[in-house]
């Protein structure tokens, strides 16, 4: 107790060019004792140095961790100091604006790009705690930074055009990482959500081969279009009605938005739906259609989303490439998307 006393006044104390001196030799006393595992005691302490620092200091807390968990060597070593970082990273995140935010972000992603390797290509728990900490941290600001976060991050996604194996693996980590804010992100107008220079490049990581990659893009799709909670009861494939669904008329702004990108997203949608007849990647795009339906099916909009369904239905009777368990698949997923186009633009016209 009395340590724990001291070590608070001394961290409360500290000024900008003396944290580093206190957190020094805290990092060198849990390296020497080998306190990291199990990570207790060390989430414990720095809480307590987090709780204690003055607010406008606490950022270089995490930095100075992030430093540290990038010089460490042992994995089991660096898995715990992750998860240490997961626990106190949202304390300095109500202090972390502007650029100090972006730093923040840009050295989880860092380190989430050093962790990939060709000798371990699989996202192991410790790049899961670098992910689960950029999560943590981004939820705890406004979303209007969340979409500068989640545009900073789309930016660093390998090009779609690279197919081998290290580079499918970093795009996973990263859009996992865009996933991990997205669904934090309170979807109020789909023009702020789906800015060009977040909404283009998230499009062509939907036509990519790799199907990990096309279901991550899909879930973050849907979750920036999901704002009535809709995504559970349209996960299941089906022409019968779904019952007990949250539908709202569109507002002007939804309507103009989906009258100038309903195209490119369903294009987007078809073209991934022809790259392979894997069931769970069909299911993740029907969804994804069907969630923008649900929010922006209306008179206004219903021959965006019928020329779409034609498109899809024409393809599939041209294609001679597809099997006919693809075909038939793709016919059935054209007409649930019919079916519900026709009751969402039904109460829509009756409100």
């Amino acid at each position: 107790m009395l340590a724990e006393s001291v070590l608070r006044e001394l961290v409360s104390r500290a000024s900008f060019s003396h944290i580093k001196d206190v957190l020094k030799p805290l990092l060198t006393h849990l390296d020497h004792h080998q306190l990291w595992i199990p990570h207790e005691f060390a989430i414990h302490t720095f809480q307590i140095v987090m709780v204690s620092i003055q607010p406008q200091y606490s950022y270089t807390v995490v930095e100075t961790l992030m430093a540290h968990l990038d010089q460490t060597t042992s994995q089991k070593t660096k898995t715990s100091i992750a998860v240490v970082l997961t626990k106190i990273i949202a304390i300095a995140a109500g202090e972390s604006v502007g650029p100090s935010a972006l730093d923040i972000i840009n050295n989880l992603l860092t380190l989430l790009r050093d962790s990939v390797s060709s000798k371990n290509p699989t996202i192991g728990q410790y790049q899961e705690n670098l992910i689960n900490a950029l999560g943590q941290f981004a939820n705890h600001h406004p979303d209007y930074q969340k979409i500068e976060i989640m545009l900073f991050i789309m930016n660093k996604v390998p090009t779609f055009s690279k197919k081998d194996q290290v580079d499918q693996l970093l795009q996973i980590i990263l859009l996992k990482s865009l996933l991990k804010v997205s669904v934090q992100y309170r979807t109020v107008s789909f023009e702020k959500a789906f800015p060009a220079s977040f909404l283009q490049p998230l499009l062509k990581m939907a036509r990519v081969q790799h199907v990990k990659t096309r279901i991550t893009v899909m879930e973050i799709l849907q979750a920036l279009i999901d704002r009535h909670k809709n995504q559970e009861k349209l996960a299941v494939l089906t022409v019968k009605s779904y019952h007990s669904l949250s539908l709202e008329p569109p507002s002007r702004s939804d309507i103009i938005f989906a009258n100038k990108q309903v195209g490119n997203l369903m294009n987007a949608l078809i073209k991934s739906m022809l790259l392979d007849d894997q069931v769970n990647a069909l299911e993740s795009a029907y969804t994804t259609a069907a969630l923008m339906i649900v929010e922006m099916g209306c008179v206004e909009t219903l021959q965006e989303f019928l020329v779409f369904i034609f498109h899809l239905q024409d393809t599939v009777l041209c294609s001679e490439d597809l099997t006919v368990r693809h075909k038939c698949n793709l016919h059935r997923v054209a007409i649930a998307l019919a079916s519900l186009l026709s009751r969402c633009v039904g109460i829509h016209v009756d409100t």
